[in-house]
C-alpha cells in the first residue's frame, strides 16, 4: 500500500472576507435578499414567489477564477501560450480540444496543483479538483477512501455522512461502501474520484472528464447535480472529448496548440 499524500481534491485556497455590502439601496427587501459566500454575491430564487430576483442596482459580480496570460513551457515545448479565462458564478464552462492542446494542463494551473510559466490566476472560491487519473486508494474501503479525503477539508461526523451518502446515491455507488476499491470496476472508481471532487461542496468543480466510464444512468445522474450546482451560484469547469456534451455549456473554450480558438 502507498503512502498516503495530502489528497489533490482536498486543497482549499484562503479567501479574503467579504465587503459588508455593496448595494446602493436602502429598500430593506432588496437588501435581505443578498447572500454573501466568501467575496461571491449569490443571488437566489423568491421563497414567496419561486422566481429569480432581479436587481435594480448595478453591481459587479467578481469571478470565481480567473487567469491572465497563462503560459506553460517545458523546456523548449510550450504547452500553454497567453491563455486569458475567467470564470463567473453560476456557468457551466466547458474546455474542449484535440489531444495534447493543453486542457489538463490548463486546469491544473486553475487549481493550484500546477504552476504557470508566465501569468497569474486568481481564486475567490474553494475548488474541487478532479484529474482524469484517479487518487483513491485502492487498499481501503469506500468509505475508508472518503473518511481519509473528507477530513483533509474539515468534514467528519454526520455533515460527512450527509454529504457522502447524497452523492454515493446519486451515482449509484451506495450499496459498494464497505468495498475494497482494488475489487472495483474502472466505471466505479470514477464515480468515487468524482465524489471525493465534491465531498465538501467547493464553489468550483474543476473536473477533467469526469464521465469518462460512467454507465448511462449514471452520466445522466451527474449532469442533474452539475446543473444544480449551476442552479445554486456555484461553477462547474469541464474537459470533454465528447462533441454531444457542448449543448450541456454555457460557455466553451476551445484550446489548439496551446493557444485560445475565437
Amino acid at each position: 500500500m502507498r503512502e498516503p499524500s495530502v489528497p489533490l481534491a482536498a486543497r482549499r485556497h484562503s479567501v479574503a472576507p467579504a465587503p459588508s455590502s455593496r448595494l446602493t439601496s436602502t429598500d430593506y427587501t432588496e437588501r435581505r435578499r443578498a447572500k454573501w459566500k466568501y467575496s461571491v454575491h449569490w443571488l437566489t430564487k423568491d421563497p414567496w414567489l419561486n422566481t429569480p430576483y432581479v436587481w435594480r442596482d448595478s453591481m459587479t459580480i467578481p469571478a470565481l477564477v480567473e487567469g491572465r496570460g497563462i503560459t506553460k513551457r517545458y523546456g523548449r515545448t510550450t504547452v500553454l501560450n497567453n491563455v486569458d479565462i475567467s470564470i463567473s458564478p453560476g456557468q457551466i464552462v466547458g474546455i474542449v480540444g484535440e489531444n495534447g492542446s493543453g486542457k489538463s494542463t490548463l486546469l491544473e494551473i486553475l487549481a493550484g496543483i500546477l504552476a504557470p510559466t508566465r501569468g497569474s490566476v486568481q481564486r475567490r472560491a474553494s475548488i474541487g479538483y478532479c484529474p482524469q487519473g484517479t487518487l483513491v486508494f485502492d487498499a481501503l474501503t469506500v468509505d475508508e477512501n472518503l473518511r481519509y479525503f473528507g477530513a483533509g477539508v474539515g468534514l467528519c461526523g454526520s455533515r460527512l455522512e450527509a454529504r457522502a451518502s447524497q452523492l454515493l446515491t446519486a451515482l449509484a455507488l451506495e450499496r459498494q461502501r464497505t468495498r475494497i476499491v482494488a475489487q472495483m470496476s474502472g466505471g466505479s472508481k470514477q464515480k468515487l474520484n468524482l465524489i471525493v471532487a465534491l465531498l465538501d461542496d467547493p464553489d468550483l468543480q474543476l473536473l477533467d472528464e469526469p464521465c469518462s466510464g460512467l454507465d448511462w444512468e449514471t452520466y445522466v445522474s451527474f449532469w442533474v447535480l452539475a446543473n444544480r450546482a449551476r442552479d445554486e451560484g456555484k461553477s462547474v469547469v469541464i474537459v470533454s472529448h465528447l462533441i454531444q456534451e457542448r449543448v450541456n455549456f454555457d460557455v466553451v473554450l476551445t484550446l489548439r496548440n496551446g493557444e485560445v480558438v475565437t
